[in-house]
């Protein structure tokens, strides 16, 4: 029952998330695309792992899982650093926010992980 809550509430406000970047789309960047894409790869893999949906074989939730933690990693050496051959990796948004994001999005990674190993939540499974 916590998962299917905790995917409500993330869809919600992943779905407003992208409203809210709607004016930005005059002026796309990678990171819009890149946020966007990430989104909905989270929240299909919440989905797929709440209500034991089969989307994708394990292998690509495993190379899903590495290259979103990866796109994390970098996100926060970017900013924390200012290496400058990893500019297009450059985020508008203030570092607090990526770092809420990154938290507020672990359970998502967890499912992703989870599924990455051939997993579901079993009926009845609440944690």
């Amino acid at each position: 029952m916590k998962w299917k809550i905790y995917f409500w509430i993330y869809l919600i406000i992943c779905c407003l998330g992208l409203i809210a970047l709607i004016p930005l789309l005059s002026k796309p960047t990678f990171e819009l695309f890149e946020g966007a894409v990430e989104n909905i790869i989270l929240v299909l893999a919440l989905w797929s792992y709440t209500y034991s949906k089969k989307v994708f074989k394990p292998m690509i939730w495993k190379i899903m899982f590495t290259v979103i933690v990866v796109d994390w990693a970098l996100q926060l050496v970017v900013i924390l650093t200012k290496v400058p051959f990893l500019n297009f990796f450059h985020s508008d948004f203030a570092l607090d926010a990526i770092i809420f994001s990154i938290v507020f999005s672990i359970p998502c990674m967890i499912a992703m992980y989870r599924l990455g190993k051939g997993h579901f939540l079993k009926v009845g499974q609440s944690k």
